[in-house]
C-alpha cells in the first residue's frame, strides 16, 4: 500500500483546554474513562494496579487481558465500580482463552453483543452502560497478536468494524489494545502491519483505527493532540535496549462528544507492560 493510500482527512472531535488532572468537573454530563491492558495480572498485582489509579476516580474502566484471578477481585468496589461484566462469563468454557475483557462502572453495565463465532470470543464484546446521561455502548477489544495468531487478529478486527460501521445516535466508545499501528507520522499517516501480509490485513487494521470516521467515530487522542505529538502505550526492550515504542491502546469515540483531555498515564508504567489511556469526556446533553 502506498503512503498516500494510508492518508485520510483527520476528523477532530470537539475539544477544549484541559484542566489539571485532579480537577473533576461539577457538571452532570461528564465521564472519566480509562482503558488499560493489565497484562493478565495476579490477584495481588491487580489489587495494586486498581489502588494506584483510585485517585483518578474513573466512571468507566475498560480492562483488557484480564485473567480469571483478577476478574474475581473485590478491589473494584473500593473504586465504587460496583457494576461490571467480564467477557469470559459469557462465552462457552471450552472457547475461553487465557484472558478476556472487562467493563466496570459506577453505573449499571450489561452485555449487549457477544461474538461467539470468533476464534477467541472472549477478546471482543459489546456492553451497555446506563449512565445518568443515557445509555452508552462500550465495545472492548483485545486484538490477538498477528505474529502468533495470524488472521485470527483480522477476524477479530473485522467483527468489531462490522458491528460499529453503522450510523447511530447512541454514544459509543470503542477501546482496548488493538495491537496496531506499526507507526504514525506527523503528517497524519497511519502505517499498519499489513504491507507485508495482504490487502485484507491492511483493511482490517485500518478500519478499526480510521475506518469508523465516516460513521461518526474518531480517535480520541488524535482528535485532541493531532499527529505531531508522538505517543506510545507499549514498548519492546531486549537485552536492555529499546527496540520500539508503539501506540497500541486506543479509544475511538462518538464525534458528538467533547473531549476535555486525553492522555497516556505513564506514571503507571511499572504496573503493566501497557500504559493506561485516560479521557475526560463531556456529552452534548
Amino acid at each position: 500500500m502506498s503512503d498516500s493510500s494510508n492518508k485520510k482527512p483527520n476528523q477532530r472531535a470537539k475539544n477544549q483546554e484541559p484542566k489539571t488532572k485532579d480537577q473533576r468537573p461539577k457538571t452532570k454530563n461528564h465521564m472519566r474513562v480509562i482503558e488499560w491492558n493489565i497484562n493478565r495480572s495476579s490477584k495481588k498485582r491487580f489489587n495494586a494496579q486498581m489502588r494506584a489509579i483510585a485517585d483518578r476516580a474513573p466512571d468507566i474502566l475498560i480492562l483488557v487481558e484480564v485473567g480469571k484471578a483478577a476478574a474475581n477481585c473485590g478491589v473494584l468496589d473500593e473504586l465504587e465500580l460496583v457494576h461490571r461484566e467480564f467477557s469470559q462469563d459469557h462465552v462457552a468454557e471450552d472457547a475461553r482463552t487465557k484472558s478476556g475483557v472487562m467493563v466496570a462502572s459506577r453505573w449499571p453495565v450489561k452485555v449487549a453483543t457477544t461474538f461467539a463465532d470468533l476464534p477467541y470470543p472472549d477478546r471482543l464484546m459489546a456492553f451497555t452502560v446506563d449512565s445518568p446521561d443515557g445509555e452508552i455502548e462500550v465495545v472492548a477489544m483485545h486484538a490477538p497478536p498477528g505474529s502468533s495468531t495470524g488472521y485470527h487478529k483480522i477476524d477479530t478486527m473485522e467483527a468489531a468494524f462490522e458491528h460499529l460501521a453503522v450510523e447511530s445516535d447512541q454514544i459509543r466508545i470503542f477501546a482496548g489494545d488493538f495491537n496496531t499501528p506499526r507507526d504514525e507520522t506527523a503528517e497524519g499517516e497511519t502505517i499498519t502491519f499489513g504491507d507485508k501480509r495482504s490487502q485484507r490485513w491492511i483493511d482490517g487494521e485500518w478500519n478499526v483505527l480510521r475506518g469508523l470516521e465516516p460513521f461518526g467515530m474518531v480517535d480520541a487522542f488524535r482528535s485532541v493532540h493531532g499527529y505531531k505529538v508522538r505517543a506510545w502505550s507499549h514498548q519492546l526492550v531486549r537485552k536492555g535496549k529499546l527496540r520500539w515504542r508503539r501506540r497500541y491502546d486506543h479509544m475511538i469515540v462518538s464525534e458528538s462528544l467533547t473531549i476535555r483531555s486525553v492522555n497516556y498515564l505513564h506514571e503507571f508504567d511499572e504496573l503493566s507492560d501497557h500504559t493506561p489511556l485516560e479521557a475526560l469526556i463531556f456529552s452534548s446533553s
